[in-house]
Formats: structure tokens, sequence, C-alpha cells
């Protein structure tokens, strides 16, 4: 580096740039989803419900290397955690991790009509997927978790849905009719999944 470039690289590094208002949304050619604008638009916020239109990345083995080493898991891992932010998303300290996959495109439309609503019982765990969620939201705080579980379902588009149970009790059946849903605003409310003796005292 010359003496002038290194001059202009010491006057340049205590400046930053001005921060817009409204933040842009992340970018990244590994993950495809358009998040439009925080919590509007294709995403829902209830006050015990969050979706939103994001593929679920599971958390993959890290090694020291991939500080430097862009290994393609590990980019989709962090674009899923800055799109999770982007959108606000929160965890209460027992939830409901719902993560709706499509089906391949390989299969007929007949197969992969049928196979909406039903298990997820491929690539990636569920259990990965829980301590991808739990390191992006609670990065330092997951030991307060009690409570912690993951549905894998198929269906008609890519969602991330995190609702707050406590208090509650939830099974597959209760939540298949989110899989079900072809556009976000087919999605019902958190009171329609709830079944008549669903909710519980907390203790």
């Amino acid at each position: 580096m010359t003496r002038r470039a290194w001059t202009r690289h010491l006057k340049d590094k205590g400046k930053t740039e001005p921060r817009s208002r409204k933040s842009p949304c992340p970018v990244n050619h590994l993950i495809d989803e358009t998040c439009g604008r925080r919590n509007e638009g294709n995403a829902r916020v209830h006050e015990r419900m969050q979706i939103y239109p994001i593929r679920a990345v599971p958390k993959p083995t890290m090694t020291h290397a991939d500080r430097w080493n862009k290994r393609p898991p590990v980019l989709r891992y962090r674009a899923y955690g800055d799109l999770l932010r982007w959108h606000r998303a929160s965890l209460p300290t027992a939830y409901l991790l719902l993560a709706c996959f499509t089906p391949p495109a390989s299969l007929s439309s007949k197969k992969r009509l049928q196979m909406i609503g039903y298990s997820h019982q491929v690539k990636p765990d569920a259990s990965n997927l829980q301590k991808a969620l739990e390191d992006h939201l609670m990065p330092n705080a997951d030991q307060k978790i009690y409570d912690g579980r993951c549905i894998k379902l198929w269906g008609h588009q890519d969602l991330v849905c995190i609702i707050d149970t406590r208090g509650l009790r939830l099974e597959i059946a209760d939540v298949a009719l989110i899989a079900h849903a072809r556009t976000m605003e087919e999605i019902p409310m958190l009171s329609a999944l709830i079944p008549a003796s669903g909710e519980t005292q907390a203790g």
C-alpha cells in the first residue's frame, strides 16, 4: 500500500455511512425470498403467533475456519438469522416452531398436492432447526427456554411460524391448517387453531 493510500485509509477510518431511517432488506443470493417491509406485507405478526415467509435453515456444524471460509451452508444460516432479525422476530420462553417446506419441484403436481399437510421426515433435522432459531433470537439467554418444540410439515409455501405456547396445548392437527394455506392471507388466526379444551392454566 502506498503512502497516499495509507493516509487516505487512516483519514476515512473514523467515518461511518449515515444510517437510513428504513433499514434495507438483507439480500443474499443463497436465500431468494423477498421479505418486504418489516412485520408488514407478507409477514404476519399477532399477539402470540409470528408467521414469516422464510424457508427454515438448520444450524450447520461449524469449525474455526468458517470465520473466513464462506461455505454455502454457513452463508445460508447467517442470512437466515439476518432475515429473522430484520423482521424483528422474537422467541418466547415456551414456543412451538412450525416449519413448512414446499414439496420438491421434481414431483408431479398431483403428488405435490397429496403431500400438503403431512409430516416432513427428511432433512433438515428438527433439532437443528430449533438450535438455529434459538441461537439467532436468544444468543445469550437460551437457558431461559423451558419448553421448545418443532413440527415440520409439507406446505404450499415455505413458512416459519413461531407460536407462544405458554398455557397452551397444541398438536400437529391443530396447526396443520397453516400448511394448507396457499397465501399469507389464508393463514388462520391462533384463536381458530386452539381447540376448545386446549387452554390450560399456566403454572
